[in-house]
């Protein structure tokens, strides 16, 4: 919001001129602004975190998309979670931010440009205004009426996120007549609102990004023109804070990933943290980002030779650093230990397996079967169809809304196929849960709210009747994976790449949480369990497999499961973990004759005449 009330300030504050000199001219300031401090940024951070992580490939992409400003695309089409592990441990995840801004403003000075070239700005102001206010509207709409059903695309697109940066841009062309109740409130009662709104639960994430946007408007409409009468804004602090935000932006998420990574973050390091981030953006600023900006970078003689020559340094080491081979190299720790399960050690029945289809539909926990079916594939010839998309086939689910999908899916399965579903069906908890990130989850929403609007059990139970019915018609065998262990501390929200023993990285007590059996069992109404027995009667082609034996053999259920830490974060397998589960998952398909299409046939054939 702010950036868009600056950049149309200073874009009407110009001589309109051409539109190519008009545009071109908003380009070389705007890459001068941004491009030396935020290369500089990526190829130290890109270095930093090869060090530490040896998978960072997916992470130095960010990096470098960041360049052009294409991570936040990078990051919807991974279908990365801003909240979730895989964002919170990328040291690139907030140059999303200045994605979207950069994509809003490859089109809005052409447009500004359109609508004020033949008339002047005085004269298209009506229609400016009109203009941005009818972008705002059908964007904040977009926005509100996509944001549950299409999280990632709503969060990251900057479709969705044009009413943020269009509401600064209008207050910066509307007309600033008295207004008398807006004048009666007082700053700094703005001010406070606007921290407040800051801890919106982020279960109702549309109300939290509204009010804050509104708030911030009013708070510059209010004070454009007094701004220096608030001290709190004119104190030398606060001053240069505003002079380094751009580089205190770009090395506030590095650090703070890069101490997750290796020491943590506790209540005897932050200060420390706070202080390098301070450092790095006031070293970031001083040498690197103002020099460069205010020279001419057409007159190589008056370009300050230090910041350029570590821009261009820096711009060299980028590409050199994203090969997969070069950041493996870097990493100092010790690698971690193959996957404690060995194909060539299976005793696996696999029939005449080769060529069946396995599919996986569901949520996020379906993406963990996948090293299971490519092992699977290995072994007896299977063919996997991982689940990979960026849309979830969450199918059942009992909202309806994703029958389409699980059509889609279940299109190049034909007869002795296998479709598996697996999800974490939270909103038919009894109890409260927890987010991946150890958060509690706001479970008056996800439960009661939706029984009201008549979801739950009933319509999930109708919801699997019907794929049943489809899977029967086409010969398709459908396997249900009951719920795996979840932890009821937020303790377990440490992810688990951040739980391997590493001489940089200070142990944690959270990388080996429990929980007891008995909270498994009360997560879902008794009913549900009957259920799903009843439709396994009932159903030939449907048969349940249980992995409780697997991840809790005892009354108490660990973190680490035969020496293999199990779990990466409150409820997710690890990949290593996913693993543990291969031997006996492969036994209970060949038992239940779904290696071997025939003997699918057969089974089923025995089961209809019981």
């Amino acid at each position: 919001m702010i950036s868009g009330f600056v950049i149309t300030k200073s874009l009407l504050g110009r001589r309109i001129g051409t539109a190519g000199d008009f545009v071109t001219h908003f380009y070389e300031r705007r890459i001068k602004r941004l491009a030396p401090a935020l290369i500089l940024c990526v190829a130290v951070t890109s270095i930093l975190i090869s060090f530490f992580n040896p998978s960072a490939h997916s992470q130095l992409v960010t990096g470098m998309l960041s360049l052009v400003g294409m991570s936040n695309i990078h990051l919807y089409l991974q279908a990365v979670d801003y909240w979730g592990e895989s964002a919170r441990l990328n040291p690139f995840t907030h140059t999303w931010s200045l994605g979207v801004e950069e994509q809003f403003y490859l089109v809005y000075p052409a447009l500004l440009w359109l609508v004020v070239a033949r008339v002047g700005v005085r004269q298209a102001l009506p229609r400016l205004i009109f203009a941005i206010a009818s972008v705002c509207v059908i964007s904040f709409v977009m926005f509100a009426a996509l944001h549950d059903s299409e999280p990632a695309a709503v969060f990251y697109l900057p479709m969705f996120r044009a009413w943020e940066l269009g509401l600064g841009c209008l207050i910066a062309v509307l007309p600033r007549p008295r207004l008398p109740i807006l004048d009666k409130i007082p700053t700094t009662m703005l001010l406070f609102t606007l921290v407040a709104a800051l801890f919106i639960p982020q279960n109702y994430a549309v109300l939290a990004t509204f009010t804050v946007t509104v708030l911030t408007t009013l708070l510059i409409y209010q004070n454009v023109n007094r701004l220096r009468q608030i001290p709190l804004l004119t104190n030398p602090v606060a001053l240069y804070v505003g002079r380094i935000s751009y580089s205190l932006y770009l090395w506030h998420w590095p650090v703070i990933v890069l101490s997750l990574w290796t020491i943590g973050i506790h209540w005897w390091s932050w200060p420390v943290q706070v202080a390098l981030i301070a450092a790095m953006a006031a070293a970031s600023y001083h040498y690197v980002e103002r020099p460069l900006r205010y020279s001419s970078w057409t007159k190589l003689r008056e370009l300050p030779k230090a910041p350029a020559l570590a821009v261009l340094a820096a711009l060299a080491v980028v590409p050199l650093v994203y090969s997969n081979a070069a950041s493996s190299r870097l990493y100092l720790g010790s690698r971690a230990v193959s996957s404690p399960v060995k194909l060539e050690t299976l005793s696996i029945a696999c029939g005449s397996a080769r060529g069946t289809k396995l599919r996986p539909i569901g949520n996020s926990h379906s993406r963990r079967l996948n090293p299971v079916l490519n092992a699977l594939a290995e072994k007896c010839g299977v063919e996997a169809l991982s689940n990979q998309d960026a849309l979830e086939v969450n199918y059942p689910d009992g909202t309806g809304i994703n029958a389409h999908r699980a059509r889609r899916a279940m299109a190049p399965l034909g007869p002795g196929d296998v479709l598996i579903l697996l999800s974490r069906y939270f909103f038919l908890y009894d109890i409260p849960y927890l987010s991946s990130n150890g958060d509690l989850a706001h479970w008056q929403r996800t439960h009661r709210e939706k029984i009201a609007e008549g979801y739950g059990l009933d319509s999930w139970l109708l919801e699997l009747d019907d794929l049943l019915e489809k899977a029967q018609q086409r010969g398709i065998q459908t396997v249900l994976i009951l719920p795996n262990v979840e932890f009821d501390s937020a303790d377990a929200g440490v992810p688990q790449d951040l739980c391997s023993d590493q001489w940089f990285r200070l142990p944690s007590r959270s990388c080996d949480v429990s929980v007891t059996r008995s909270f498994l069992d009360r997560r879902f109404p008794e009913r549900w369990f009957e259920e799903v027995a009843e439709r396994e009667r009932k159903w030939p082609n449907l048969h349940v497999f249980d992995p409780l034996p697997v991840y809790c053999p005892q009354t108490t259920c660990n973190r680490m499961v035969q020496g293999v830490n199990a779990f990466k974060d409150t409820h997710h397998l690890s990949p290593r973990g996913a693993m543990l589960m291969l031997e006996p998952f492969a036994a209970f398909l060949a038992q239940a004759g779904l290696l071997d299409g025939a003997g699918a046939e057969r089974q089923q054939a025995t089961r209809l005449s019981r």
